[in-house]
């Protein structure tokens, strides 16, 4: 009896001293590109990554065109700072709101002013830029209806919806 007593204590010893290595060849095994802190399932995580950084981009060219147009039109400035500075704070929220893919460039830095093309004419100008809010918008639009995520899918409503506005501010200026 004393010799089963001591093959069942060495056996629990044994596992137990086992128990740190499984834990740890486990949480190796569960090593997970996406952030702990995303909700939901994998797919929906990625879609909502690929979206978001749709929307990034996004943003980044209007801004982008943004930049353009003034070059160009420097008297357009007072018109367009405000629009400027709301598609400024809709990249700061989108950035920080949730994982973006790996990206060579910062993606808080609006692309350079010459990679859009800008109208001669100034309310042609603006015109163009209205066109461009108004896309951004039903682009935003369809993104909120792809996001998997309800507090994002608010985000990109919001943005739609001040992007619509831009729109047709511009459209009667």
């Amino acid at each position: 009896m004393t010799n089963t007593v001591d093959v069942r204590r060495r056996r629990l010893l044994i596992c137990l001293a086992g128990l740190p290595m499984l834990g740890t060849a486990l949480a190796a095994c569960a090593d997970d590109a996406v952030p702990k802190s995303a909700p939901g399932h994998r797919l929906d995580v990625d879609m909502d990554v690929k979206v978001r950084w749709r929307a990034v981009e996004a943003e980044r060219a209007l801004l982008g065109l943004y930049a353009a147009t003034l070059t160009a039109h420097p008297g357009l400035s007072d018109t367009l700072a405000p629009f400027t500075a709301r598609h400024t704070e809709h990249l700061d929220v989108l950035v920080e709101g949730g994982p973006l893919p790996f990206s060579a460039s910062d993606p808080l830095e609006p692309p350079s002013p010459g990679s859009a093309d800008v109208p001669a004419d100034a309310a042609a100008a603006l015109a163009a830029v209205a066109e461009a809010e108004s896309a951004a918008a039903e682009a935003r639009v369809a993104d909120c209806l792809a996001a998997s995520g309800s507090r994002f899918a608010a985000v990109l409503a919001s943005v739609a919806a001040c992007e619509a506005a831009h729109a047709a501010t511009l459209e009667s200026a």
